[in-house]
């Protein structure tokens, strides 16, 4: 008996979340379509005027977000032992320095991110603007950035820092 009793149970229970979609479903498509119409009723004169007014749904376009992010630095220059070069910038071996995307790193310009970054541009705060071409094994996650500068000890000094970041 309880069985059948909480088999029933479940399909009302089913019953009413098809009809709260369906519901939804259609509230949804008038939204979408972006046109409603508010119908008021006047008296004048003891007559009743009904009149219908539209009102258009404007999109608002979104303004990007600031987030913050784990800001790294990184550099090909001033390396000096062979493990260094290996560890920070192995494409010397080769000749230039290149990143990822194949280009040479700018100082102040060229930035590690994650691979889902690459490509796009980010301001940095108090920084300026950086693109991403380039990726490294500890660099995960989206607000996750290394930022190439001219000389090691530069990159060193800058350590790491929690900063304000922008995707332009």
């Amino acid at each position: 008996m309880k069985k059948g009793k909480s088999r029933l149970k479940a399909n009302r229970a089913r019953k009413r979340l098809k009809k709260a979609l369906f519901i939804g479903l259609i509230i949804d498509c008038l939204l979408w379509a972006g046109v409603f119409y508010s119908i008021s009723k006047l008296s004048k004169n003891n007559h009743q005027v009904i009149t219908i007014q539209k009102t258009i749904i404007k999109e608002v376009e979104a303004k990007a977000a600031y987030k913050v992010g784990l800001i790294t630095a990184y550099s090909c220059g001033g390396l000096k032992t062979k493990a260094e070069i290996l560890l920070n910038c192995p494409s010397l071996l080769t000749g230039e320095p290149r990143t990822a995307s194949g280009t040479i790193p700018e100082a102040n310009k060229t930035m590690a991110c994650d691979p889902i970054n690459m490509g796009k541009s980010f301001e940095i705060e108090g920084l300026g603007v950086f693109t991403c071409t380039d990726t490294g094994g500890a660099i995960k996650g989206e607000a996750r950035f290394d930022l190439y500068l001219e000389n090691v000890k530069l990159a060193r000094d800058f350590g790491t820092q929690y900063l304000l970041v922008k995707e332009i």
